[in-house]
This record gives C-alpha cells, sequence and structure tokens, in this order.
C-alpha cells in the first residue's frame, strides 16, 4: 500500500509508463483487496498521464469501471446482509476516488485520464462520471434517510448500469504498453 501511496506522490508514469501499467494490473486484478485497489486509482489521478500510447486509455477506464462495479457489489452485500458494517460514506469516497481518476485530482485539479481521451473516448468516460455521481448523490440522500432497502435496490441498479460500461471478458484480458 506504501508503494502505491507513493507511486501517486511522485506523479510519474515511469518509462515507457511503467507506473501506470503496474497501477493497471492492480486497479484490474479482482483478487486484489478493494481497499488496495481504490488506493491504486488514487495514485493514478496524481500521474501526470500526457504521452499514453492509444488504446491505454480505453482499457484503464475498463478497469476503472469493474473497480466501481466491484465496489457497489460488495456494498451491496453489506447492505443486504443482517449485521453487515454497511457504509454509505465509504462507498461515496471510493467511488469519488474511481470518478476523479477519470477526472484529474492531483492538486493542480488536471490529469486524470479525461485530460488524454481522445474525443470519442470521453464521451464513454463521460458517461462514466455521470452513472458515479448520480450513485452518489442517491446513496448520500437514501443513507440520510436510513433507507436501507432503497439503497440496496439503488446499488443492484448501479451494478447494472456500470456493466453496460464494461467490455466483454475477451476484451479485458489485454495489458496497456
Amino acid at each position: 500500500r506504501q508503494a502505491i501511496d507513493l507511486l501517486g506522490q511522485l506523479g510519474l508514469a515511469g518509462e515507457r509508463n511503467i507506473y501506470v501499467g503496474k497501477l493497471y494490473q492492480i486497479i484490474r486484478n479482482q483478487q486484489n483487496p478493494l481497499a488496495i485497489r481504490v488506493a491504486a486509482a488514487d495514485a493514478l489521478r496524481k500521474i501526470d498521464l500526457t504521452g499514453l500510447p492509444a488504446g491505454v486509455v480505453g482499457k484503464l477506464a475498463q478497469s476503472l469501471t469493474q473497480l466501481a462495479v466491484d465496489t457497489c457489489k460488495t456494498e451491496l452485500t453489506e447492505a443486504s446482509t443482517p449485521r453487515r458494517s454497511f457504509s454509505a460514506d465509504r462507498l461515496r469516497m471510493r467511488l469519488a476516488t474511481v470518478r476523479q481518476a477519470v477526472t484529474g485530482g492531483g492538486e493542480s485539479a488536471e490529469g486524470g485520464l479525461m485530460a488524454v481521451a481522445t474525443e470519442e473516448e470521453q464521451k464513454t468516460l463521460q458517461e462514466l462520471i455521470n452513472v458515479l455521481q448520480t450513485v452518489e448523490t442517491q446513496v448520500q440522500t437514501l443513507n440520510a434517510a436510513s433507507n436501507r432497502e432503497q439503497i440496496e435496490f439503488v446499488l443492484g441498479e448501479s451494478v447494472r448500469g456500470l456493466r453496460s460500461l464494461t467490455p466483454s471478458d475477451s476484451d479485458k484480458k489485454e495489458k496497456p504498453t
């Protein structure tokens, strides 16, 4: 975790984007703990992504989308299981981190995938941003009303909405260069 945080603090993509590639691998590996994957997304948002090769933005976007899906699924499980520790704040923080990896969010509030995406990629990224913002707002409102059943419904719908933005399994196997 400390190495991931250090990569973010340095803000460097590395020679031939090696650090971006490592963060991508951490984010997309669903065997990694969710907290580690979110930390990698947080580090990614702080890195200057200028000069990424063609196609890498799409792969990073897909891994971040899958991270958002997994985050919602985890919290949905927590919300729908009695005596589990559902946390609306934890969910919103994690989704905000994913959103900031897309929009940028370093000290200069620039960067992120959006800054280096093609016009077509920006449209897809904007769809992801919109879904994430909607989920964050709905969960905050429902949590304030203590409506756990409705939160479960929103999370289930969010998972379906985010999944519609992810590619088929065969597309997920590729690595950015």
